[in-house]
């Protein structure tokens, strides 16, 4: 191994060696790379400025800002005005001067004496501006879409509630016991604008006696239910406290005459607005783009009052219904604008109506809500005295037990689910009713009581609940519009339901007299109906396709076999019977398909013409006692379809 020579100093100063030649003069400077003095003399915003910046948009031209109040401000690169950056300030505007000052010129004498010292005379805007911008550009870039949280309830990491009181927000997190308070702005990488201060929760936990109280009150209503109906509006009322941190949201719906006690329920100054205060969006008439723009980020409860139904506002209710259909499972709807921006909402709030009259629903919507039908007020019922009850301070109470029970609110909500589906609900009537009992549980209750889960959810048998047992499926409804559908069979004739000419169809001749007539009306019946686009027939197996399904076809109906409604997918007769309904264009089709037992894209002749239909179970269209030697149609796992 070779050592390495070591050269002594004095050797080395004995026999120097000139430095290499990097650079001649004149040679340009390389770029890239940082001096210490790149911005020495750029102006900068103080760390401890009360403005936050906090980037600049994904469309690399507006700033970001959290003011003076905590709001939140977009300002283009025109917008850093002296106005603009005054408001950005305010009230302490003051701030501007001092970080940014401009100065006067010192005045002086004839002689060249200074008189009058420089003073600050206000502050340089290009300065100000310059500063902010550049802080934003350091900040990186800030996409708000999915970032800023209004008031009302919000999902933390690890299952913790955040709710934004306006002025102030509070997060719990489940086992950790209490809470911690932060001023609003920027925290856990979310934006907490500020905006008008809603109702605190009470300071001190407990107040079972404050809900029990206010249950009794509740009661005092004539609810069509009774006590069943009084859980049910204490679980709305009681959920809006966090709904927008739980994945699920059920609405309200309550309905009754004249004198029945809505207006003193929902009404201005009724039981819910002094309940709920300032924490709710009330409107009376507002159309469904004000109500997205009301609540932008907010997650806050909305109520409806009078959405009565008339001719002239169906659209309107619909769209309105809609958006409290996408707010029960949670989404962020997006609009574009006339800057050919998209704007984001976020819809995670629980909605409350009351009308008279409860409009049309589709059953996807019905199934988000509890009806609450309201009787005429009890025979000698005292005064309902509401100024008496303190509801405010109930409303407080109600809060803070909301917030202490969030850790057990999972659980909760599991059980009362689980019973429900067990008790024969479908998965999303107990998603609706289970949230309420789940919220109306945790007001009531320290802990889970099984016995108490099992009592309540035996009073919501399904059969029992209107809300399920009167709500028709969407196949069922299309059916009973295409049978219920009159018809003529020739000039002159008398209109008809289609029902009617399908128990003829299907009929059995009655005695030897009458058979050549009951023949000949069997097959006019089955004519007309084939010019309609609708044949009564039995399916018959077809060799299965290449991949190993069955396939079916359709052969003229024979007593003793199982019968079906074969209707047209494409046909211009069924075309004009659902032309004013949302099964229009062919919808009529995919719709019947999902019948129970229905067979989709089998092959039928109507009236000489073989079009793909869909065969549905004749039971679904007419009373199976109507049809000759009836035979119950085989469900789909039996014929492997």
């Amino acid at each position: 191994m070779t050592k390495a020579k070591v050269v002594s100093i004095a050797e080395a100063l004995n026999a120097p060696v000139d430095a290499p030649i990097l650079a001649q003069e004149g040679d340009q400077r390389p770029f890239g790379g940082r001096d210490d003095d790149d911005d020495f003399d750029a102006p900068r915003v103080p760390h401890d400025c009360p403005v936050k910046t906090l980037g600049i948009g994904t469309d690399g031209q507006t700033c970001w800002y959290l003011n003076m109040l905590g709001q939140l401000v977009p300002l283009g690169p025109r917008d850093h005005g002296k106005n603009n950056l005054h408001a950005l300030f305010a009230p302490r505007t003051h701030l501007l001067a001092k970080y940014w000052p401009r100065w006067s010129e010192p005045k002086k004498d004839r002689a060249g004496n200074v008189v009058k010292e420089s003073e600050i005379v206000g502050f340089k805007q290009d300065d100000a501006s310059e500063a902010l911008i550049s802080a934003c550009g350091a900040s990186g870039i800030f996409d708000p879409q999915g970032r800023v949280r209004g008031r009302g309830a919000h999902r933390g990491d690890g299952r913790a509630l955040t709710i934004h009181f306006g002025d102030k927000v509070m997060v719990a997190k489940p086992g950790m016991g209490g809470v911690e308070w932060h001023d609003t702005g920027l925290i856990a990488n979310y934006v907490y604008p500020s905006g008008g201060p809603t109702p605190r929760p009470h300071h001190e936990p407990g107040g079972v006696g404050v809900v029990e109280q206010l249950l009794a009150l509740i009661n005092t209503w004539n609810w069509r239910r009774g006590h069943v109906d009084a859980i049910l509006a204490l679980g709305w009322l009681a959920q809006t406290t966090i709904a927008g941190a739980m994945d699920w949201r059920s609405h309200l719906f309550v309905t009754g005459g004249a004198g029945t006690g809505k207006s003193s329920w929902n009404g201005k100054d009724g039981l819910c607005d002094r309940l709920l205060g300032r924490g709710v969006l009330r409107t009376g008439g507002a159309t469904e783009a004000a109500v997205r723009q009301k609540l932008r980020d907010q997650t806050i409860p909305v109520m409806f009052d009078e959405f009565e139904p008339n001719a002239f506002n169906e659209q309107k209710l619909a769209v309105i219904l809609e958006l409290a259909r996408i707010a029960s499972s949670g989404d962020d709807m997006h609009k574009g604008g006339s800057d050919h921006k998209a704007a984001e909402f976020t819809l995670r709030s629980c909605f409350q109506f009351s009308a008279i009259l409860v409009p049309h629903m589709e059953p996807q919507d019905r199934s988000r809500f509890a009806i609450l039908e309201m009787d005429p007020v009890r025979e000698g019922a005292k005064k309902l005295d509401l100024d008496g009850a303190n509801l405010p301070h109930m409303g407080a109470v109600l809060a803070r037990r909301m917030i202490d029970g969030w850790s057990r609110w999972h659980d909760t909500y599991l059980a009362y689910h689980d019973g429900l589906m067990q008790s024969g609900h479908t998965r999303r009537s107990a998603d609706t009713f289970g949230t309420l009992l789940a919220a109306a549980d945790l007001a009531l209750y320290d802990h889970i009581q099984l016995n108490v889960v099992d009592d309540w959810v035996a009073q919501f048998i399904p059969t029992s609940i209107a809300e399920i047992s009167d709500a028709a499926a969407d196949h069922d409804r299309c059916l009973n519009h295409l049978t219920t559908s009159t018809v003529q069979a020739r000039g002159g004739d008398e209109r008809e339901t289609l029902s009617t000419w399908l128990t003829r169809a299907v009929s059995v001749e009655r005695t030897a007299i009458e058979a050549g007539l009951d023949a000949q009306k069997i097959q006019i019946a089955r004519t007309r109906l084939g010019e309609l686009g609708l044949k009564v027939v039995n399916a018959k197996r077809l060799a299965d396709d290449a991949s190993g399904r069955p396939r079916f076809g359709a052969v003229e109906h024979i007593p003793g076999q199982p019968c079906y409604l074969a209707v047209a997918q494409d046909h211009r007769s069924l075309g004009e019977l659902f032309a004013t309904t949302k099964w229009k264009n062919g919808g009529w089709s995919q719709t019947l398909a999902r019948s129970p037992a229905a067979i989709r894209g089998v092959k039928a002749k109507f009236a000489g013409r073989s079009l793909t239909a869909v065969l549905v179970p004749i039971e679904h269209a007419i009373d199976s006692s109507s049809v000759a030697g009836w035979v119950a149609c085989p469900s789909i796992e039996a014929i492997g379809q």
